[in-house]
């Protein structure tokens, strides 16, 4: 077992997305989407505070909501104007978590 020196951000998608993915592909099942997680590995921070958590969330926001949208429709012309922060936290439901281990004996390839 190894400890992970990130820290994780867990998004999980929230009406407008899911919208959002249903003007495209209205067979998309909403169930499938409510149930839609995907983890995101981050620096970690120096403390565990609130506002330290928030900024870095804020830091790499934009990126998540690209990535999300484009893991369903990867015409930009198609994504939101706003991703701001305060769009994003329309759009996504986000839980940090501090603590990882990786458990795999694999060695660990990032791309």
């Amino acid at each position: 077992m190894k400890l992970v020196n990130r820290s994780y951000l867990i998004v999980k998608p929230r009406q407008p997305y899911i919208d959002w993915v249903r003007s495209f592909d209205d067979s998309v099942e909403i169930d499938d989407l409510i149930n839609q997680k995907t983890i995101y590995l981050v620096d970690e921070p120096a403390f565990d505070s609130p506002e330290e958590i928030n900024n870095i969330i804020k830091k790499v926001c934009r990126d998540i909501f690209v990535s999300e949208l484009e893991a369903w429709y990867i015409d930009k012309e198609s994504f939101p104007k706003d991703m701001t922060y305060k769009a994003f936290k329309q759009w996504f439901d986000v839980e940090y978590v501090d603590l990882g281990f990786d458990l795999s004996d694999d060695e660990l390839i990032a791309e």
